[in-house]
């Protein structure tokens, strides 16, 4: 093998230093059986002061590097005391895109950008003085001039008699841990430096798992000697003394780079003072060219220091989103308007996301002609600003309602008023003005999602007539138009996050909302926006805050009630309370309301207990109409299939509290579910004798 020869030929000895002396087990120069220069071979100082070779184990130990070299994924390069490219490994081209053929022998200026020139300089004057340069961070140029941010690790190539040669280059592409840090900087500059390594190592293995070297910051940075880890089982390493499971992990990790694969986990280490640290470990196989597994290269970086930066960082946004949470119901409406011809209900949910608490509100307030303003609006952003703006402009709409001519110029002076304040960039709000004694509601919008009518007929329209561009502070001219809804109409207005969905199509999303509102036109109010959010899967798992308000007009009796829930017996006492209250709506009596309420509660306790026994529970749905002829008409249906539970001392007794209670009493079971339908005249409750 011939010492310390480039390609295009023998170092000249003009290239060369004299003056260092190498160390005792540092790097000389050496070629490989391809050719090219082996960056480093292990060497042991004589008594003499002369380098001699640990034979036969040299040559070995060489190959073993090499192989290292070839298949790292670090870029390695060489280079004279000139800076001329020497020798170029596989991640070199592909992390800076020259081939082999076209960098060798160029200069490795080439690389660097022009205003950090002098780095070169500063980095071959301490490499002739024999110094190692580890972890310097700093920015080269790829073949398309792109800048990378890269760390090298440079140290000194000595030729035999102990002069120095050259350099050996490891360059690690560190941008995605640059953007990483940038990140979390941006969110909380408190954490700008946790993702710096604090700690990072690098090993040989054989295949068997016994650990063959070590790089030396592996060592320093915890504590330990080499003879404290070579030449032994990597499992029984004291890195991993404080856990017979983390031992396991790490002889599954040789077993699975053995057999050719990478592993890489999050594991727990120890120092020699006992400290435990997280390290993000990775076990490479190194193969030949045959694809052979010829050694094992473990890595690791510890990101304790991340970790607890991180934690940190969830804890103060948890905090900051539960401020936002309590400022943005703060500045919602404590209690919704109280009219006799209007009803009203509302509904705010803020995002699970940790910083996803928004601008949503919802607003009602009575205007001084004695019509009712209504306004749903979504200020862009999240966190305690988009909060503390949703805030100042639903302030400002309620001052500006009685002094506009109509919604359109309420908008117009409203975005007046944010060019004025800059309490928000962008904004987008639905603002409707009803008169309850005629039903004509006038309407405008800024940017934000039509208002939906549902007619007591069932037939749903969207209020899409007057739509403007979002409030930003320019000001233009704010169309407004005006309908006539039917007496018992409802109206829905809400923000984006009850129908945009990532995977679902905006129209999409509109028509469920359609198909949803009108199931529950005829609901009590209350129970409205709570089974619109559900039906249109709105979940805890939701990225966007939701406000929804429901709006029926005039004083008119709904002739139905209609309830779905879970089949669930906590569900019970909720609907008995929702029935009670629609039928004091309808005036009925105590006695004829208590053997209604019994009557249907027992109707949906059966299909609590037996109708889902052996799946998943379902629903349960309950209709109830009044007729002309003051007759309720009642259908409990459940959705599953009937399980009887065994025998009890009480079995059968709430179907004979049904049928003393009612009449016309029914019950069919199909594989589709269990359908139970009675009568209850509205005198005295019906006894079946």
């Amino acid at each position: 093998m011939a010492e310390g020869r480039s390609h295009d030929g023998d170092i000249e000895s003009a290239e060369a230093e004299s003056k260092p002396t190498p160390p005792a087990d540092r790097s000389v120069g050496a070629r490989d059986g391809a050719g090219r220069d082996a960056l480093v071979s292990h060497v042991r100082r004589r008594p003499d002061g002369a380098i001699g070779r640990e034979a036969p184990l040299e040559a070995e130990r060489i190959a073993h590097l090499a192989a290292v070299v070839e298949a790292s994924s670090d870029a390695i390069v060489s280079k004279s005391l000139t800076g001329t490219i020497r020798s170029w490994n596989a991640s070199a081209t592909r992390i800076f895109g020259y081939t082999e053929d076209e960098i060798v022998g160029r200069s490795i200026r080439v690389l660097i950008p022009e205003e950090r020139q002098a780095e070169e300089d500063e980095i071959l004057s301490r490499l002739r003085q024999g110094e190692y340069i580890e972890h310097y961070e700093t920015v080269r140029l790829t073949k398309d001039g792109r800048p990378l941010d890269v760390s090298l690790s440079i140290s000194p190539i000595w030729d035999p008699s102990g002069r120095i040669i050259g350099a050996s280059k490891i360059v690690r592409d560190i941008s995605a841990r640059k953007q990483a840090e940038d990140a979390l900087a941006a969110a909380n500059a408190k954490f700008e430096s946790v993702f710096n390594q604090s700690g990072i190592f690098a090993g040989i293995l054989d295949t068997e798992g016994n650990l063959r070297d070590v790089n030396v910051l592996a060592l320093d940075a915890c504590g330990y000697r080499r003879e404290d880890v070579l030449d032994r089982p990597f499992w029984e390493t004291p890195w991993w003394r404080g856990s017979e499971d983390v031992k396991e992990r790490i002889r599954l990790a040789v077993r699975q780079a053995a057999a050719g694969d990478l592993f890489r986990e999050a594991l727990p280490y120890w120092t020699a003072d006992g400290s435990r640290r997280i390290v993000d470990f990775a076990m490479h196989p190194i193969v030949d060219e045959a694809g052979v597994v010829r050694f094992l290269h473990p890595t690791g970086i510890d990101i304790t220091d991340r970790l607890k930066a991180e934690e940190a960082l969830r804890k103060l946004e948890a905090e900051e989103r539960k401020i936002a949470v309590g400022l943005q119901r703060a500045l919602l409406p404590a209690r919704l308007l109280e009219r006799p011809d209007v009803q009203l209900s509302a509904l705010y949910e803020a995002g699970s996301d940790v910083l996803e608490v928004g601008g949503d509100w919802y607003d009602a307030f009575d205007l001084s002609d004695g019509r009712v303003g209504l306004t749903v609006g979504d200020v862009v952003g999240h966190g305690l600003s988009a909060a503390a703006a949703m805030g100042q402009l639903r302030t400002a709409m309620g001052a500006l309602a009685d002094h506009a001519t109509g919604p359109g110029q309420l908008l117009e002076r409203l975005d007046a008023f944010l060019a004025r304040s800059g309490a928000t960039d962008f904004a987008t709000v639905c603002y409707a003005v009803v008169d309850p004694r005629t039903c004509v509601v006038e309407y405008a919008s800024a940017g934000h999602l039509p208002m939906l009518v549902v007619s007591q007929g069932g037939v749903t329209a969207w209020l899409d007539g007057a739509q403007s561009p979002p409030l930003f502070g320019h000001c233009p001219a704010r169309p407004q138009t005006s309908a006539l809804l039917e007496p018992g109409s409802l109206l829905v207005l809400y923000s984006d996050g009850l129908v945009e969905r990532r995977h679902e199509r905006l129209d999409d999303s509109l028509d469920r909302l359609a198909a949803a509102a009108r199931d529950v036109a005829d609901s009590p109010l209350e129970d409205v926006c709570r089974t619109l959010v559900v039906r249109l899967g709105v979940d805890e798992t939701r990225a966007d805050d939701v406000a929804v308000l429901a709006v029926r007009l005039g004083p008119v009796r709904q002739t139905r009630y209609h309830r779905r829930f879970p089949a669930r017996a906590d569900e019970l006492a909720q609907l008995r309370a929702s029935l009670r209250g629609w039928l004091d709506d309808q005036a009925i009596g105590q006695p004829l309301q208590q053997a209604l309420v019994l009557a249907v509660h027992e109707a949906c306790a059966n299909a609590v207990e037996h109708a889902y026994r052996l799946t998943e529970p379902g629903d349960v749905q309950v209709d109830m109409t009044q007729s002309a002829d003051h007759e309720f008409l009642v259908e409990v249906r459940d959705f599953g299939r009937f399980q009887p539970s065994g025998s009890r001392e009480d079995r059968g007794r709430g179907t004979g509290i049904m049928r003393q209670l009612t009449a016309d009493f029914s019950r069919e079971s199909t594989s589709a579910g269990t359908v139970v339908r009675f009568r209850v005249a509205s005198g005295e409750p019906f006894h079946d004798g």
